[in-house]
Parts: structure tokens; C-alpha cells; sequence
């Protein structure tokens, strides 16, 4: 496709694209076939396809019902991009509007799309680290854990824990800041995106609550995985705004139990929430609860999700390993929900190199960034992904939870019933069950 954006489509391409399709299906193409197949509702016989199931096939491939609502999402798309053209007036004009980010990646995209109101970056990830239900006890936690594995990490002479507070202490002054007559959340479906909305949403005033709106997009139509908002261009922004939805009561009620649960420490408020009714507020919490809970160690190898992927990355790179970059790059196309940026990645694996019997060796130069850091599964990884060993690991909290290298909860990562807290001891002495 001739765009650059995978989120931009054309049209006449796409005709093009079809007839092209159906010669190769009609000359035997054993892989459009199976294309054919895969994404065709009645997956007719190879004699009987026509153009317009071709048509229907790639509409659904990217994300749409029928090849009618592929042309009127295009136009659609291409209306909008019209209107950036002609500088129409700013969707966002008729109120003083505060949008909130979890990330810059739309700080300078929205005014590209015509909108005129302040932009806040709320780039705190609650879905890593500790949490706390009280707020000074939580902006003292949560600064202490950006410093030690964030800033440390990037600037380190910027990593002052009074600092990093002061700067949320501001986020909150402008957040309610009685200058805003609107206040828009744009958001996706993972977990840092989710549960920046849900502590936003669970401390919020009657007042701030009212003249909130969200933007949720979970997918959009394109040749790509959608991943995030920041992949897509400036006139796909103008198309979602008009998906805003305002925040009610009835989601402030069920964000304070969610973040209530999160500061516990045990599951068992996750767990109760995930057999509720919550999805009818909140669609997309219950996978990002779960994904949230497999960040626990897994009961046979004593590993996190994230952990387990990128030692399978690891030994499937064999002997050579993988520079840091590529294997983020890796673990991004097999995680299903994808929530970590590049360096939460590293913080999250960089402690498989620590510790009494590291999984990993990590081969980094003085002064070299963490991104071209050299990476490799020793003896000992693959002992523990292969479950003859459980790695002990390095302390961390999850939320409210303390996992130890004595004791933690941990479960199966599939079903919720598997959830206990063990000693690591007895493990090593063969009790598990």
C-alpha cells in the first residue's frame, strides 16, 4: 500500500487488490485460499468465489463488517481529512478542554487534528509497582519506584524522588483546575491505559466527574496490528472523538472497588470483581484484571507472564541471544495484550540477571544504552522454563501484594481457583502440589 500509515486506507488500492486476489485464488494460490477461508463466514468452495467475496474477505481483514462499511469508513476518514486541510474550527472550541494521556504520543498529534485544548501527560503505570490507598503514602511509593527503575535508568540526574512528587502534586492541581469546562480521557484497551483511567475515575470530585468524557478505541480498521492510539494518523483522532462518552456514578462506584482491590495485599478483591458484572461499565477490565494478576509469580517456575515470554524469546534465540531492542520488539508481536513500553519491559526482566541463581546474562557496555544491551539464557533459564527449578527471584510489589523470594502468592496464570500463597520453601522441598 502506497500510505505510510497502516491506519490510512485507499480505496481504489484496495479494488485493485481484490481483483488481484481473486486471479491468484482461481490459479490455485494455496495461501490466499486459506485467507479466503479464514476470514470468508460461509468459506464457499474455490469454484464459486466471486469479486465480491473477495471484497468481503479484505474488509473483514482489517477490521470491518462488510466491503459497504469499508467505503464509508474511508470516506469518512478522508472527510475528516479534508477538514484538517481547511483549518475548520477546532472540535474542541466550545469548552476549555484538558486531555489526558497515559504517554506523549498524542501531545502533539491533537492539535494536528484540529483540537485547541491543554494537553496532560499522566504517564505514572499503575499496572507495575506498588500502589496505596492513601494518597501521600501513594505519591511517595510511586516516586520511589520511577526513580529506582525509570529515571535511574534514563536520567539519572533527574532521579529526585521530592521531585518526581512535586510533579504529580502539579498534574493534580491541573487536573482540577476549575479553568476546565472539559476534561477528555483517550484511551485503549491495556492495562496502563485502564488503570490510569480507573485511579482517575475512583478520585475524582462530583464536580470533575460531571464534565468528564472517554475515548476508548479498542481497535480500527487497518493493514496493521492496533495496538495504541499513537499509531494512528491525525484525521482517525477527528473520527474516534466522536465516540466520547461521559463518565457516570455508576463507573466512579465500580473504579473505587477496582482500586481498592489493586492496593490490597491479596487477590482475593481482583478475583471477586472478575466474577461480577463489572464488564457492563467497564468492557475491557476484566482481561486487563487478569493480565494484571499474571504478573504473579507462575506456580511451576516462579515467573511472571512477562518474564516467561521473554526467557521463551531467549531460548529460542539460542546461543547468540538477542540485542534488548529486538527482543522487545519480539515479546510485543507474541504478548496478547500489549501494555509495556520499552523500558518498563527492561525493569521488568533486568531482575532475571539478579539474584542468587540469574536466568539471563546481560552484556551492556559502560555508558551503553539499556536498548543495545546484549541478552542470553544461561543454564539456569532453562532449567526454570522447563520447570526443573523455580526462580526465587528478586523482591517486587504488585499493587498492594508483596511477592518475596520467601513467600508470594502465585497460581497457574489461567485459572483463578489455582490463586494460593505459598512459602517458597516448601516448594523447594517437593510440597508442591
Amino acid at each position: 500500500m502506497s500510505s505510510r500509515n497502516a491506519f490510512v486506507l485507499n480505496l481504489s488500492y484496495l479494488k485493485a487488490q481484490a481483483k488481484r486476489r481473486l486471479k491468484l485464488i482461481k490459479s490455485g494460490n494455496a495461501e490466499q485460499y486459506q485467507i479466503f477461508r479464514r476470514y470468508h463466514p460461509q468459506a464457499h468452495h474455490l469454484e464459486g468465489i466471486k469479486l465480491a467475496d473477495i471484497q468481503l474477505v479484505i474488509a473483514r481483514e482489517l477490521g470491518l463488517a462488510s466491503w459497504a462499511a469499508l467505503k464509508v469508513h474511508i470516506e469518512q476518514q478522508n472527510q475528516h481529512l479534508q477538514a484538517i486541510s481547511s483549518d475548520a474550527a477546532p472540535l474542541d472550541a466550545e469548552l476549555n478542554t484538558l486531555h489526558i494521556r497515559c504517554g506523549h504520543d498524542l501531545q502533539h498529534l491533537l492539535p494536528r487534528a484540529g483540537f485547541k485544548g491543554d494537553f496532560l501527560a499522566w504517564i505514572d503505570p499503575y499496572c507495575l509497582g506498588p500502589l496505596n490507598l492513601d494518597e501521600a503514602t501513594l505519591l511517595r511509593v510511586r516516586a520511589e519506584f520511577v526513580v529506582q527503575h525509570y529515571l535511574s535508568e534514563l536520567t539519572p540526574q533527574d532521579a529526585d524522588i521530592d521531585a518526581v512528587i512535586a510533579g504529580e502534586r502539579a498534574k493534580r492541581a491541573q487536573l482540577n483546575d476549575p479553568q476546565y469546562q472539559q476534561i477528555v480521557l483517550w484511551l485503549e484497551h491495556d492495562n496502563y491505559d485502564q488503570l490510569m483511567m480507573i485511579y482517575l475515575l475512583a478520585i475524582m470530585t462530583p464536580a470533575l466527574l460531571s464534565k468528564t468524557k472517554i475515548i476508548e478505541v479498542n481497535q480500527f480498521p487497518g493493514t496493521s496490528r492496533y495496538v495504541g492510539l499513537g499509531q494512528l494518523p491525525a484525521q482517525a483522532l477527528r473520527s474516534v472523538w466522536q465516540s466520547r462518552q461521559s463518565a457516570t456514578t455508576k463507573m466512579q462506584g465500580w473504579a473505587s472497588r477496582v482500586w481498592h482491590a489493586l492496593c490490597q495485599d491479596n487477590p482475593e478483591a481482583i478475583v471477586a470483581i472478575l466474577n461480577s458484572d463489572i464488564d457492563h461499565s467497564f468492557k475491557q477490565i476484566k482481561p486487563v484484571l487478569m493480565r494484571y494478576l499474571q504478573e504473579l509469580p507462575h506456580m511451576t517456575n516462579g515467573l511472571s507472564l512477562t518474564q516467561r515470554i521473554a526467557l521463551q524469546l531467549l531460548a529460542e534465540a539460542g546461543e547468540q541471544g538477542l540485542i534488548f531492542r529486538a527482543l522487545f520488539h519480539a515479546y510485543q508481536q507474541r504478548e496478547s495484550l500489549p501494555f509495556l513500553g520499552d523500558l518498563m519491559f527492561w525493569a521488568l526482566i533486568k531482575p532475571l540477571s539478579q539474584g542468587e541463581a540469574p536466568l539471563i546474562d546481560i552484556h551492556r557496555l559502560a555508558g551503553e544504552a539499556f536498548s543495545s544491551a546484549s541478552l542470553t539464557i544461561n543454564t539456569e533459564g532453562f532449567s526454570c522454563l522447563q520447570a526443573r527449578t523455580k526462580w526465587l527471584g528478586v523482591d517486587y510489589q504488585l499493587g498492594g501484594m508483596n511477592i518475596s523470594s520467601q513467600n508470594a502468592w502465585q497460581w497457574d496464570h489461567q485459572h483463578l481457583a489455582s490463586l494460593n500463597y505459598r512459602h517458597w520453601h516448601q516448594d523447594l522441598l517437593g510440597s508442591v502440589e
